[in-house]
């Protein structure tokens, strides 16, 4: 009973001769020039390749997750970051406004104010007469 692949974890049989996995090969003599024939030693089997490349392919795909993470993440505080200086601007343009309608609250009771603000906007006394032309 001999193992079919080297991924077979099934045991090889005592009574069978194991056969080497280079049989045939040669190697040179550290020592020499001459061919020595490899020895018949049988070789554990080699069931972690396949795991191996298992176990990198799910780090690869981990690694790829978390750099799409961090991009996701990235993006999410450069965006989060222009709407608060966006809403500091428009907090600071709304302060403006608001000093503005108090200054204009402040001086209701005068008479020379209130003529001004109509007129502002158009508004003119019955005797008169509003003469409309072009703006400069």
């Amino acid at each position: 009973m001999r193992p079919a692949t080297a991924f077979d974890l099934r045991p090889v049989a005592a009574d069978e001769p194991a056969e080497h996995p280079l049989r045939g090969a040669r190697r040179l003599d550290p020592l020499g020039s001459e061919a020595v024939e490899a020895p018949d030693v049988q070789r554990p089997v080699r069931v972690a390749r396949g795991i191996n490349a298992v176990l990198v392919a799910v780090c690869l795909l981990g690694c790829l997750q978390v750099a799409g993470l961090i991009a996701v993440e990235v993006r999410r505080l450069a965006y989060t970051e222009s709407e608060v200086a966006r809403l500091e601007a428009e907090l600071e343009v709304l302060g403006r406004e608001t000093a503005d309608l108090h200054a204009v609250a402040e001086r209701g009771n005068d008479e020379g104010y209130r003529e001004l603000l109509a007129r502002r906007q158009g508004y003119v006394f019955r005797e008169e007469t509003r003469f409309v032309g072009p703006r400069p």
